[in-house]
């Protein structure tokens, strides 16, 4: 059993979370929001058990429970440092494009990951189910 913390509380975390439980090896435990009461709201709307799912408002909150992957679907501008801060608390990540902002960051990330060679970065690409990627496949 894989058990996943989400950052981000839109459609997109949404969508992904009832993929997720289209297998029984994943398990939702935390969803990490700036405030209580937006976790909350979105833990009470989602097509999932509730009893175990946990709220964070900080990160150390959310990297602290009982997690091994979290799935980031912050604003954008926010991916790297959270990337960043769950590649270092030694949990795999899956990350909504783009990973980073720039090089830079894209290679501060490489470098933590070589700190923790058994953690697992994902940006989460859907280009491959594209109509544009499935002509080019045909080719």
């Amino acid at each position: 059993m894989i058990k996943f913390g989400v950052i981000g509380t839109n459609w997109i975390t949404e969508m992904f979370i009832e993929a997720a439980y289209q297998t029984s090896e994943y398990q939702l435990t935390t969803v990490y929001s700036r405030t209580e009461e937006r976790a909350q709201t979105f833990i009470d709307q989602l097509k999932v058990s509730h009893d175990t799912i946990t709220t964070a408002t900080t990160m150390s909150d959310l990297l602290a429970s009982d997690i091994d992957l979290v799935y980031i679907a912050s604003p954008n501008a926010l991916h790297y440092e959270q990337a960043k801060a769950v590649i270092t608390a030694g949990k795999h990540v899956i990350v909504e494009k783009p990973v980073a902002s720039n090089p830079t960051e894209f290679s501060d990330l490489q470098t933590a990951l070589a700190q923790h060679p058994d953690v697992l970065l994902f940006e989460a690409a859907r280009h491959v189910h594209q109509p544009n990627f499935k002509k080019l496949k045909k080719r």
